[in-house]
């Protein structure tokens, strides 16, 4: 249970980088490996100097926050999603990042991370925005919800 909540909170702390979630699944669709390692190569390769991270184990949250969005699956090696991992790369150019699909994935699939993601999405929009109005009802209905369970 210790090991397990040390792994979450590396997790949210690394993987709460929305650029950093795009080049994993970016590279994800540029590479054709089967190694979950040599992944983490290809993302280092392509992106390390852009992203600032320098070893394999960096790129390990971005791959595994990708996978519980579902932006990537297991189809005999790691692939793009033709839902919303695909919609994340052709949204990205139009609006970095695509927000309300970021977050439509995170209230469907990642109940358990939602509250520290939704903080770093809307940081930097104005609080008066729809989108933080929005995230607000959300965080609270689910952060509600949450608490009753526990």
């Amino acid at each position: 249970m210790i090991m397990k909540l040390a792994f979450l909170r590396y997790l949210v702390g690394d993987a709460g980088n929305i650029q950093r979630l795009y080049w994993a699944v970016k590279s994800a669709a540029e590479s054709a490996t089967d190694d979950v390692k040599k992944q983490w190569a290809v993302f280092l390769r392509l992106y390390g100097k852009s992203s600032g991270l320098a070893s394999l184990r960096s790129a390990e949250p971005h791959f595994s926050l990708a996978r519980e969005l579902n932006f990537l699956e297991w189809r005999s090696r790691w692939r793009v999603t033709n839902g919303p991992g695909k919609a994340l790369l052709a949204l990205w150019d139009n609006e970095k990042p695509p927000r309300y699909l970021i977050l439509g994935q995170l209230i469907t699939y990642d109940h358990s991370f939602l509250i520290p993601f939704l903080r770093r999405i809307i940081e930097k929009q104005p609080q008066d925005s729809e989108l933080v109005k929005v995230a607000s009802k959300i965080t609270k209905e689910v952060w509600l919800k949450l608490s009753a369970k526990y």
